[in-house]
This record gives structure tokens, sequence and C-alpha cells, in this order.
């Protein structure tokens, strides 16, 4: 079964770990209290507390309005550097999930 990430009208599909990883890296990388946000972090600690198997995350709450929805690609740019990394916990396939999908998501977010 797999997971993931609903922008607008499109799910951004990834396997369970790889959306749950991802959760928690936007999370911690949004509590960072030098370029981080409280309300990204709440919202995506919410929502990494919550997960479950087929999960999809809604990101309708934090690409509500133009300013929003640029802090959260500014966020999941971040993330995407970290996940994408060897080092970043995802197997060969994640990574290049991350590539993928999460860039397609990143950029579905930047375009608006």
């Amino acid at each position: 079964m797999s997971a993931g990430f609903r922008y607008r009208d499109e799910v951004y599909w990834g396997t369970n770990g790889a959306v749950e990883l991802s959760l928690e890296t936007l999370r911690d990388l949004a509590l960072d209290r030098h370029a981080g946000d409280p309300e990204l972090a709440r919202f995506f600690g919410d929502e990494r507390e919550s997960f479950f198997s087929g999960a999809v995350v809604e990101l309708g709450p934090v690409t509500a309005n133009a300013e929003l929805r640029a802090k959260t690609a500014r966020l999941f740019a971040r993330a995407m550097a970290v996940l994408g990394a060897p080092e970043g916990g995802l197997t060969d396939y994640g990574r290049d999930w991350v590539a993928s999908e999460l860039a397609r998501l990143e950029r579905a977010l930047l375009a608006g």
C-alpha cells in the first residue's frame, strides 16, 4: 500500500515509509529555531503522529494562501535536500521518489 501528499486535486504517491520519514523531516526542519515555522511544525507534527499505512496527507491547510504555500514549498525544498542525501534514511528507490514525485510536488506548490 502507498501513502502520499495531496495538493489540490492530485496525490503525489510514495511508499508508506518514505512519506512517514518525509513527515518527520518536514516537522524537524520546521522546528529549527533559525529557519523554522511553528505553524508548519505543528501541522507536520500532527500529521506524523496520526500517520497510518495508506494515509494521504491533505496539504490544504498549509497551502491556503500564497504566503503559506511559499513557506511550504521552501520547507519541502529543504526536506528534499535532506531526504535525497545518501545519509537521509531512504533507499535508492526512496531517493528516486524524492527526485521525481516530491520535486514535482514542490514545482506545483511554487506554481500555485
